[in-house]
């Protein structure tokens, strides 16, 4: 447990099946980071199946600071 620490450890059983052995802070951080591209996938798929809409400009945004 204490190599586990620092990164993941493989544990192979001698019946072939595999572990990975990791602290929870490393645990969690893969499952945030697999929940965020999961939400970056989601958002990409509504963009190329074309339920996005574009926004209304009233005016145009550049336009106030040039005067």
């Amino acid at each position: 447990m204490e190599a586990a620490i620092s990164e993941p450890v493989r544990i192979n059983r001698r019946d072939g099946e595999n572990f990975i052995l990791m602290s929870k802070q490393t645990y969690n951080d893969f499952r945030n980071e697999i929940q965020s591209l999961q939400r970056g996938s989601l958002g990409m798929s509504e963009i190329i199946d074309g339920k996005t809409t574009t926004p209304e400009r009233k005016e145009d945004r550049l336009k106030r600071f040039l005067n």
